[in-house]
């Protein structure tokens, strides 16, 4: 399990740790001659049928198979999996399964379609060793630099932005750091450049043209900023604009703590959330036999916080109920 961030000194001293798609019966009509036991006339002899059995009735059909979702055309998703960069330790290529996996789920159980959900993944090739080692071949991803998540979070955004019942899920994950001086944390991408909360605040902005709905999720060390937290109770004076009217916004991290990564099998965090979105987390705020982004973060933050590394993931929802995918 690694740290999934970096340490910006600025004024405080931060502990070590860090975020598709299923006869009729034959009837027998054999018949035998009836003779009358009298002296045979010149009429024509008459044949007799004996009555036909009941046919069989038919075998019950086979129950249908249930419906798959279907895909409304109006959602859009975008994952930036950024694994194993040298903006600190590798982090193995968990990051990447648990993308694939949630984008899988969007596809198989929500309604979005495959075309319009977007996976970058560091720089576009897969490496031995599990993502430590040498590349041994092309993914069919593209790469996780700052300027290809900024130019797909702008194509899913404007075209969301477009419809009134439009609906967006982002998430960027890598190692994070945070800066108290000016509020901002930070999300590193592959080629070293990092996108802060107050700039990606700017490119989401559209998504308040329409209310459109939307769930971010930034998940990496120090990220509490992007939801305008900072720790606990304590919010910054500067807003990011990344939270809005019809969003969720959720972090793996507060601004001052760490965020935690399986190599295997991605960030703590995003991993307990999907683990809770799937159906474990019913009941969180009401049981109801279906569980929304605030349930899943309410599990997941438990689950994380249970941990003897706390990361107190932080969430800024101003979705006027719940909000369902």
């Amino acid at each position: 399990m690694k740290k999934i961030g970096i340490v910006l000194v600025v004024c405080f001293v931060l502990s070590s740790g860090c975020v598709t798609i299923n006869v009729p019966g034959s009837i027998d009509n054999s018949a035998a001659v009836a003779q009358e036991n009298k002296e045979p006339t010149q009429e024509t002899p008459t044949l007799a049928q004996e009555p036909a059995p009941a046919p069989k009735p038919a075998p019950a059909p086979a129950p249908a198979p249930a419906p798959k979702p279907k895909p409304i055309e109006n959602k859009w998703a975008v994952f930036v999996a950024v694994c194993n960069s040298d903006n600190g330790d590798k982090l193995g290529n968990g990051g990447l399964y648990l993308a694939e996996n949630i984008s899988a789920y969007l596809v198989g159980t929500c309604g979005y379609s495959q075309d319009r959900i977007v996976i970058l993944f560091d720089d576009g090739n897969y490496r031995a060793d599990n993502g430590n080692g040498d590349v041994i071949g092309k993914s069919p991803y593209e790469a996780a630099t700052k300027s290809n998540a900024l130019k797909y979070t702008d194509a899913a955004v404007g075209e969301a932005s477009k419809y009134a019942d439009s609906q967006v899920f982002l998430w960027y994950f890598d190692h994070g750091s945070s800066d108290i001086g000016s509020q901002e944390s930070y999300i590193w991408m592959w080629d070293g450049e990092s996108i802060s909360s107050i700039e990606l605040g700017e490119h989401v902005k559209p998504l308040n043209d329409n209310n459109v709905e939307s769930v971010i999720i930034v998940d990496a060390c120090q990220t509490g900023f992007f939801a305008d937290q900072m720790i606990g109770p304590f919010a910054p004076e500067t807003e990011s604009g990344v939270p809005g009217e019809n969003r969720v916004v959720m972090t793996g991290a507060s601004a001052l703590t760490f965020g935690w990564s399986y190599s295997d099998s991605g960030p703590i965090f995003s991993l307990s959330w999907f683990e809770g979105i799937k159906g474990v987390a019913d009941g969180q705020i009401k049981k109801d036999g279906k569980v929304s982004v605030e349930e899943a973060f309410w599990y997941a933050s438990g689950k994380v916080n249970g941990n003897t590394q706390e990361a107190q993931p932080q969430m800024n929802d101003q979705y006027e109920d719940e909000m369902f995918l």
